[in-house]
């Protein structure tokens, strides 16, 4: 009796595996074992295989002992979302890597999981949320990350340790933005979005070339310097806003240094760890720190930086 009733364990265990392991993709007869296998294989995630490729994430996605879920977007998702971008936005660098993290988590994730629930993805400080689905698409999942735009899953592919939830648009993180006005709009830095407006800076910003920090002052911080500001001329205050940019991309935590250029000419700005910057008559400190967009950096800082002003 206990002999059957060990054997009857084993031949389900069996089955149980057999069927489970009869759902794993297969691609050229041969099994899938991590997302990557996944990924470098299927036809409709060749561009998501690219970018991984010139991010230098294989390794996080092929190692069988530390499994993940990958949401992949689909070839059409990715070419949408480089439409978006402007022209010659790099392909390789903190942008694309930061938007490719927010689509892995460790997790490992059902297309059925609770809706309301989240995992933690790999971009530090993000999650992805299961939400209601409104198409009625694969398994009515939908899924929503720290922007709040919403995809839906169109298929889930198995590999023995891990699986890719195929979706139809990009998941957007709360630290890579298409623009710095979509930065400065979703972090509320209005005022320091109107002043670069006011000077015809908008696009300058926005370029790709060269990569640069932005200090964008806070809503606050320019409120402190209204008084002081209704005094200086229109080239006072274009030399303020100038200096708040530096032609070198720099992200916290600062490793210190003494004269960081910016573009105000002959003037630098100092850096302090973790998070200081140094002015010529004052100091501030970001509060809002890494936010990627396709002309570098954004960093949010709790003062108006004022340079030596002839």
């Amino acid at each position: 009796m206990k002999f059957a009733a060990v054997l009857c364990l084993v031949l389900a265990a069996s089955i149980g595996a057999f069927a489970e392991d009869a759902d794993v993709a297969t691609y050229g007869g041969k099994k899938a074992t991590t997302a990557w296998d996944i990924i470098s294989a299927d036809s409709n995630l060749s561009t998501l295989k690219a970018v991984v490729e010139a991010n230098g994430l294989v390794a996080a996605l092929d190692d069988p002992k530390r499994p993940v879920t990958v949401f992949g977007p689909t070839n059409a998702a990715l070419a949408a979302l480089v439409a978006a971008l402007p022209a010659g936005t790099p392909l390789a660098g903190p942008l694309v890597t930061n938007i490719l993290l927010q689509h892995v988590t460790r997790s490992k994730v059902s297309p059925f999981m609770r809706v309301g629930r989240s995992v933690a993805s790999l971009n530090p400080g993000n999650r992805i949320t299961r939400v209601a689905s409104t198409t009625g698409g694969h398994k009515a999942s939908a899924w929503r990350g720290g922007q709040g735009n919403t995809v839906a899953a169109t298929q889930t592919l198995k590999a023995k340790k891990a699986s890719v939830i195929v979706i139809d648009g990009v998941i957007l993180p709360n630290n890579a933005f298409a623009s710095i006005q979509a930065v400065a709009t979703f972090y509320n830095y209005t005022s320091f979005l109107g002043a670069v407006a006011s000077f015809n800076l908008t696009d300058a910003a926005n370029a790709v070339s060269p990569q640069k920090t932005v200090f964008g002052p806070s809503n606050a911080a320019f409120a402190a310097v209204a008084g002081v500001v209704a005094t200086l001329t229109p080239e006072q205050v274009l030399a303020v806003l100038t200096y708040h940019v530096s032609p070198t991309v720099v992200a916290t935590p600062f490793k210190a240094t003494a004269a960081l250029p910016t573009l105000l000419a002959g003037q630098t700005l100092g850096l302090t760890a973790p998070a200081g910057v140094v002015a010529a008559d004052n100091n501030a400190t970001v509060v809002t720190s890494n936010i990627y967009y396709p002309g570098g950096v954004f960093q949010g800082i709790n003062a108006v930086l004022i340079p030596a002003l002839g």
